[in-house]
């Protein structure tokens, strides 16, 4: 029903222009053809009328009768000739060339008449599709009227032609006029029909729905930009959907997370606080506080001991590995001497490394002297790396090496062992938490994997890297790069706050 309305219109809005032209079209075109048949049909009469005066003269003068009626009824031949007379100067006929000539000495009553006999010139009146024509006959005074009178009749038959031939002409031009107006008004109006139709499918919430461009006119631009308008639509609801997607995302890991931390928390305590009992009681039993010990006994002990020391451990990484995914951690900068540094931390392994055989050493740029770095992350980092160099040693002693050089505004740090290496099928377990590159490493080495993913994440929130590098069976080598000056996105007391809760972890090298 819409589109028939709107070809409707759009087809009347097209032919009433065509209407109103072809109506004024004709008008002006039967009144200017009809103006000049009358003048051409007024020049013959006149042309007829003078011809005749000149013939009647003679006769008129000497009152000839027959010779005049002979020349009226010559001239009333002439089809269109409706009425001759010939009147004398006071304007009593002389003769009509009937044979009657009922009007003889009789004066004409009539308008035209009494005008023409006054003057004294050709006059021409019409009247009632009858044209009027009088001439003056004058030879050296006035001597009479010659009165004719033309009908007018063949020209309606003219004009009804005419207006029969604008009528079939006025109809075709119409007819055309209305094809071409359903045409275009299909042009304008299916486009048109069609925006709506898309427009209501978007409404409705299918934003696949397009328009079809047929055209390159401006509706095919106002199609082209209406896709546009659409595509744009479905790519601003789409992103809406992935923010709104990633925003509950975060919102569940950030709950998780929380979950986790909360769990992970009130576990470390309830673990911690009957693991401390158990390692506090073993060591009075070691320390022989109640009495003697035999070997056996003694042994069992240690294995107690050693046992809850490394549930300990693995307790406390997992807890910092916790705090550091979930971004729980304040990093306080300070300038912090890079040999010291790495003095201390030797200084922590070396007794364990001793007792494996290994040689330590060190290799440190002069031009490295100062890192601005939290001091306990990075300890830890160092102490992670040197700590696994002496884990995975073969066991028959070699060297482990700790390197430090200025690059740029860059510290680099290399911790290179002689010890087992790593299969190039296991590097990508690297720094993933509780991946170990197989099980026999975890079952032999100990350990829950946890090591190299939280170095990892130290060094990234120094915004730093670490890569690592290693053929098997002959060591590895862990590099990572620190920046010199640390850039600070909020600071308070020498202290760098990453985005997240100001939580502090303690890890045993505190």
């Amino acid at each position: 029903m819409v589109k028939q309305n709107l070809i409707y219109r759009l087809t009347l809005l097209a032919i009433v222009p065509v209407v109103l032209s072809l109506a004024v079209f004709g008008s002006v075109s039967y009144g200017i053809f009809k103006e000049k048949l009358i003048q051409e049909r007024t020049e013959e009469a006149k042309y007829f009328t003078e011809h005749f005066s000149d013939d009647i003269k003679n006769p008129l003068y000497f009152l000839e009768l027959d010779k005049l009626n002979i020349l009226v009824n010559n001239l009333k031949k002439n089809p269109h000739v409706l009425s001759v007379y010939v009147m004398d100067s006071n304007g009593r006929v002389i003769t009509d060339g009937t044979p009657e000539n009922k009007f003889y000495n009789q004066t004409l009553n009539d308008e035209f008449s009494k005008k023409c006999i006054k003057c004294n010139e050709m006059f021409v009146e019409i009247d009632n599709n009858i044209l009027h024509i009088s001439a003056p006959e004058i030879i050296t005074e006035r001597i009479g009227t010659v009165r004719i009178d033309f009908s007018l009749k063949e020209l309606d038959i003219v004009l009804a032609n005419l207006i029969a031939f604008l009528a079939m002409l006025g109809a075709i031009i119409l007819m055309a006029a209305i094809f071409i107006g359903i045409y275009i008004s299909n042009s304008v109006s299916k486009p048109i029909i069609n925006l709506r139709d898309a427009a209501g499918e978007i409404a409705r919430g299918n934003l696949g729905a397009r328009m079809e461009i047929k055209s390159e006119d401006e509706l095919g631009e106002l199609a082209g930009a209406f896709n546009t308008m659409a595509e744009d639509l479905q790519k601003s609801i789409d992103e809406r959907k992935r923010t709104e997607k990633i925003r509950l995302e975060n919102e569940r890991l950030i709950l998780a997370n929380k979950t986790k931390a909360d769990f992970l928390s009130m576990m470390s305590h309830e673990l911690r606080t009957p693991l401390n009992g158990i390692m506090g009681y073993s060591q009075l039993l070691k320390q022989k506080m109640s009495g003697d010990l035999n070997e056996k006994q003694e042994h069992y002990v240690d294995k107690v001991l050693i046992s809850g020391e490394r549930l300990l451990n693995i307790i406390e990484d997992i807890l910092n590995l916790t705090s550091v995914e979930a971004g729980n951690i304040e990093l306080f900068i300070e300038n912090i001497s890079v040999p010291d540094m790495i003095d201390d931390t030797i200084s922590i392994v070396k007794d364990r490394a001793a007792a494996h055989n290994i040689v330590m050493k060190k290799e440190i740029d002069a031009r490295l002297d100062l890192i601005e770095a939290d001091r306990l992350k990075f300890k830890q980092i160092l102490f992670n790396l040197l700590d696994n160099a002496v884990k995975f040693s073969r066991g028959k002693g070699g060297a482990i090496t700790i390197t430090a050089k200025k690059e740029g505004d860059m510290a680099r740090f290399s911790v290179s062992d002689e010890g087992i290496g790593i299969k190039e099928e296991d590097m990508g377990k690297l720094f993933k938490p509780f991946e170990q590159v197989d099980s026999g490493s975890s079952r032999h080495y100990g350990g829950a994997g946890l090591g190299l993913a939280i170095t990892k994440k130290l060094v990234e929130l120094h915004g730093g890297s670490i890569t690592a590098e290693s053929r098997f069976g002959e060591g590895s080598t862990f590099t990572f790069l620190l920046p010199l000056v640390q850039k600070k996105v909020e600071s308070n007391n020498n202290s760098i706050i990453l985005d997240k809760a100001q939580v502090l972890y303690h890890n045993k090298l505190k």
